[in-house]
């Protein structure tokens, strides 16, 4: 019995064959570029994070700078006074 037991390859038609390879690939294919996809997507969101917080820094600091000079101005303004 063992004897008359075909191997699952063997079995299948040509065409069959073809069917599960194209598929096969066609899921490898799609894989592979969603990977691409998402790990270029991560780098460009960081960046762009990056460049956010060295903006809002830069900002701040500027501010942080015009008020205090403001400040200091006023200060030796009233001291004169």
């Amino acid at each position: 019995m063992a004897r008359n037991t075909p191997k699952l390859m063997s079995d299948l038609r040509l065409r069959t064959k073809l069917l599960l390879s194209l598929v096969l690939t066609t899921a490898c294919l799609s894989c592979a570029t969603l990977l691409v996809v998402r790990f270029s997507g991560e780098k460009h969101a960081r960046k762009e994070v990056v460049a956010g917080a060295h903006t809002s820094l830069s900002l701040s600091m500027c501010c942080s700078i015009n008020i205090r000079k403001h400040w200091l101005k006023r200060r030796t303004f009233s001291l004169r006074s």
